[in-house]
């Protein structure tokens, strides 16, 4: 058996091998199967989880004070650092989308109990132009419609297979997926080339680009030289290298 102890002032919830483990404020509470315990511990030190041996209320520690309060010390540090971890993550999110003009994340209730007890301010809400709302719109109904294309386009191989098939017929030479797929996209890439030459204005431009830059570093040479024709022509200054 293992005593684990929840020294911090938030309810911890886990769950192991399908059963619920929740630890209140303050709470020891001892795990009859040990390699649970541990699990439990390496799961959620980092939120604060510690195990407690026999004798740690009464053994004195290094420094001072019992090893108990010593283990409680660091879970509290533990969770604190957890805390700010998140936080911080949250507000580093908003602040990529807020450059490359994404939507306002809200934080979650927790979070903002975590801010105001470690004093750490999120970054407020903002809202995305409407300009810039239309064109994310727009490219995500596109997305839509290509994958919407890709399964029709597979699913009508596919039936085509099993006519052939119940026929008795000897199925006629096909593509392999592999062809399939670069040809799907090539398409893909064509169209988004189109999009990119399509822009006339700069801010619009580097939106696309910021959030497609790392989908164009694999396109073909060809394609690529498009993308850097434009940057040059909207944004100027040294050529994109990509």
């Amino acid at each position: 058996m293992q005593n684990l102890y929840n020294p911090t002032d938030e309810i911890i919830e886990t769950m192991y091998a399908s059963r619920p483990f929740i630890f209140k404020p303050g709470q020891i509470r001892p795990i009859e199967d040990k390699a649970t315990a541990n699990h439990i511990v390496n799961e959620w030190g980092t939120r604060g989880i510690v195990a407690l041996d026999y004798g740690d209320d009464t053994k004195k520690a290094l420094g001072g004070g019992t090893v108990k309060e010593q283990k409680a010390n660091a879970g509290i540090k533990a969770n604190k650092a957890f805390r700010r971890k998140m936080i911080i993550e949250h507000n580093q999110m908003n602040e990529a989308n807020k450059i490359q003009r994404l939507p306002y994340v809200h934080p979650t209730e927790k979070l903002i109990v975590y801010a105001k007890a470690e004093g750490i301010q999120l970054i407020s809400p903002y809202e995305v132009s409407d300009e810039t709302q239309k064109e994310l719109n727009a490219q995500r109904a596109e997305n839509r419609e290509l994958n919407s294309m890709l399964r029709e386009q597979g699913n009508q191989i596919k039936d085509l297979l099993e006519i052939v098939k119940a026929g008795g017929m000897q199925a006629p030479e096909m593509k392999s997926s592999t062809e399939l797929d670069a040809e799907a996209k090539a398409k893909e890439i064509e169209a988004m080339v189109d999009k990119c030459n399509s822009y006339t204005r700069k801010d619009h431009f580097k939106t696309w680009l910021d959030q497609n830059l790392e989908a164009v570093k694999l396109w073909p040479e060809d394609a690529k030289s498009e993308v850097r024709k434009k940057h040059t022509d909207l944004v100027g200054g040294e050529q994109l290298k990509i």
